[in-house]
């Protein structure tokens, strides 16, 4: 028997598997979910392991899930109503648009979709719209196109897989025809299901399956022959009633994956060829294999924690509101050694934490096999208390593998791999979901009711630390090193100031972060020109910031300010980069020809050094981004945009001197936790509605004072 298979991706045929299968559907108004649709496709985005790109890196959008990375899914669907000349490109994308609103209703967002619009035979040219073509199909002409992409061929699969980064192997199929699951045997994908909607009746029959005799709704077919293929030999079968069912039986595979890397770490009996009716849910299947992880001694006292891992491996952001946590288990525990484990890239802006005695990096990108390594290097430390800040199951079964004998982190919902829980902070006892196998405590998230600082620190609950103890505001001490350079680079960007009225040192300095990860989070960037320009003219200094991978944003703004200044002299005391040492020896690329008062820093500094400068701002104007906590949190007012976020997600920057701006008004707010990469709407009014003069408003009473 086939082993089960870690998976990340999940393909899904659409009429007949998703929605009603009606007949060359070109009306928008036809599309109807099928039953349990919508709660199957929800489970699955739910319940990945996690990935490198998180939640959100998507055509349409991230899966909008509060615990993170799901399973990613992807829509492959012939529709050779195209073809034959029964609909055309424009009503698909309008039925397309459809399904995709109805999906959101369910917190599901398609990763990626492909269509074959091709006839089923070989083409020149297209035939009048046959009349028949709703009530009697079969009696319309065929159009003869050739192509490679319609199934049970893969050229849909090589251009999804080319485009997103998948591979086969971590990849099923939920289908209701023979082509769906002779597909997945093309594509080499772990697993294909077909599901008794639509013509899967039709189709099981004509295959000759076994009647579905399964409580669960689901079974694994072993033995069976689907056109030459064994089933069990290559790509693992399964029948299910609905896509509910399928996607019970794609978790019982994933799960049992994930058992079996668990079972080869802890040396217990391998469970990858358990038969899916005996571990139903996968849970068992990962309770099986947990219980033979060896456990230390539960519980202690305050005096007992000497080593405490805090784990957050989430985005920068994140990482940085983790401190108070920190921070509070620093004044709690203060002869324990306290370690904090990041996201790699991150850790040298928390080497110099007085509260912290080591900083480890993750890399969320790793293997299974890596990541059981990574668990046995946890083990090794000795951690009498391991505290998981982070709500992912790759996070919780790290958290295990860590050996600690107090681990606490947030209620899990089995199945799901999301936060929930009613409430409470109490132990494993009673609790829903499959939190109670990572974790000797579970804290309820309060998702939506409190903000993200307050929500890591109900963690130190169950330890009996008083709320009235807690420590809010994240301290952010960095190195040495990179407060000189910002404060050299500062001086010397003032060294020809001939400013007699306010004095070189009163210079305003604004800071403009036009990126971000998410596509939809990032203000125009002629706005952010606008913005720099206006400041510019009003004697200020403007600085450009950018991430990893956003240099050329900060450029484009750069480009944008340059071309609207007709030369140097119309701004005031003007100076050129070879007259500052500092920037003429280190930094020749990033400054302005034209005014070294307009400087970009994109790429010219590493994060610490970034978070020294952001610190010596006067304004930060900024996306809903990482930079935009460092900022803050060093105590620079920030003028924070905000679109398809919310501040009732609670990430947004504190203190009297931080404004958020945002659209009120907007139905289709928030769109996620993170935001799609494009607008779902296609107009994205949430930022093109901030208009420059309402954010200019803001930013010119931080830096002129008025």
């Amino acid at each position: 028997m086939k082993p089960a298979a870690v998976l990340k991706n999940i393909f899904c045929d659409r009429d007949g598997t998703i929605i009603y299968d009606k007949h060359y559907l070109a009306d928008p108004d036809g599309v109807e979910l099928l039953p349990g649709a919508a709660a199957g496709l929800a489970r699955l985005a739910g319940a990945g392991t996690g990935n490198s790109a998180g939640t959100g890196y998507s055509t349409r959008g991230g899966i909008v899930n509060s615990a993170g990375a799901g399973l990613r899914l992807f829509l492959v669907t012939n529709q050779s109503g195209i073809g034959r000349g029964f609909f055309s490109e424009a009503d698909y994308a309008a039925c397309q648009s459809r399904l995709e609103e109805l999906l959101a209703t369910a917190g599901v967002v398609l990763t990626g979709s492909a269509h074959c619009p091709h006839a089923p035979y070989a083409s020149s040219s297209l035939p009048e719209p046959c009349a028949a073509a709703t009530t009697d199909p079969d009696s319309c002409a065929p159009v003869e196109q050739a192509c490679d992409c319609r199934k049970p061929d893969i050229g849909m699969w090589r251009t999804l897989s080319a485009e997103h980064g998948l591979k086969a192997a971590e990849s099923a199929i939920i289908g209701d025809k023979p082509e769906d699951l002779l597909f997945a045997v093309k594509a080499g994908f772990a697993a294909a299901v077909l599901v008794l909607t639509g013509k899967g009746r039709e189709s099981a029959a004509k295959l000759n399956l076994p009647e579905l005799d399964s409580d669960r709704g689901f079974q694994r077919l072993d033995g069976v022959n689907i056109d030459g293929v064994v089933a069990g030999s290559g790509t693992i079968f399964g029948l299910a009633r609905d896509l509910e069912a399928a996607a019970d039986f794609l978790l019982t595979l994933h799960w049992q994956g994930l058992a079996a890397g668990f079972s080869a770490y802890a040396g217990a009996q391998a469970v990858t060829d358990a038969d899916p009716e005996v571990y139903g849910s996968g849970m068992e299947a990962v309770e099986a294999v947990t219980a033979a992880v060896p456990k230390a001694v539960s519980g202690g006292t305050r005096s007992d924690y000497r080593r405490i891992a805090v784990w957050n491996t989430a985005f920068l952001g994140d990482a940085v509101l983790t401190l108070p946590l920190i921070q509070t288990l620093r004044r709690a525990f203060p002869a324990a050694e306290i370690d904090f484990y990041t996201r790699k890239g991150f850790a040298p802006l928390f080497a110099s934490h007085p509260a912290l005695h080591a900083v480890y990096e993750y890399d969320k990108r790793s293997s299974l096999p890596a990541m059981l390594c990574f668990g046995r290097d946890l083990r090794t430390r000795g951690y009498d208390l391991f505290i998981c800040a982070h709500p992912s199951t790759r996070s919780a079964i790290l958290t295990r593998l860590s050996g600690a004998g107090r681990r606490i982190g947030y209620h899990l919902t089995a199945g799901t791999g999301r936060t929930g829980g009613s409430g409470g902070v109490g132990g494993t006892s009673g609790q829903p979901g499959f939190g109670r196998l990572f974790f000797t405590d579970q804290v309820d998230r309060k998702f939506g009711s409190l903000p993200e600082i307050e929500r890591l620190l109900r963690l130190t609950l169950p330890l009996g630390l008083d709320p009235l103890d807690w420590e809010t505001w994240p301290e952010l001490v960095l190195p040495d090193a990179a407060e000189e350079k910002a404060a050299r680079l500062f001086a010397e960007l003032r060294s020809d100031c001939e400013d007699t009225a306010r004095g070189c040192s009163h210079r305003p300095v604004l800071g403009l972060h036009p990126g971000s990860v998410w596509g939809t989070k990032r203000w125009p960037l002629e706005y952010f020109a606008e913005i720099g320009l206006r400041a510019l003219r009003e004697g200020a200094q403007v600085l450009l910031f950018a991430g990893p991978g956003e240099e050329s944003m900060a450029k484009d703004v750069q480009s944008l300010i340059l071309a609207a200044l007709p030369s140097a002299s119309a701004l005031p005391r003007t100076s050129s980069s070879s007259d500052v040492p500092e920037l003429s020896s280190s930094l020749p690329a990033y400054a302005s020809a034209k005014d070294v008062r307009l400087l970009n820093l994109a790429g010219a500094l590493s994060l610490p050094e970034l978070a020294a400068c952001l610190g010596r701002l006067d304004c930060y104007l900024t996306n809903d981004s990482g930079p935009m906590h460092l900022a803050w949190a060093k105590g620079t007012p920030v003028v924070a945009l905000f679109g398809p976020t919310v501040r009732d997600f609670g990430f947004a920057p504190r203190g009297e001197s931080s404004v958020v701006l945002e659209v009120a008004g907007l139905d289709c707010r928030p769109c996620g936790l993170h935001g799609p990469q494009s607008c779902p709407e296609g107009h994205h009014n949430c930022m093109r509605k901030l208009s420059p003069d309402l954010v200019w408003d803001e930013v010119r009473k931080k830096i002129m004072g008025f």
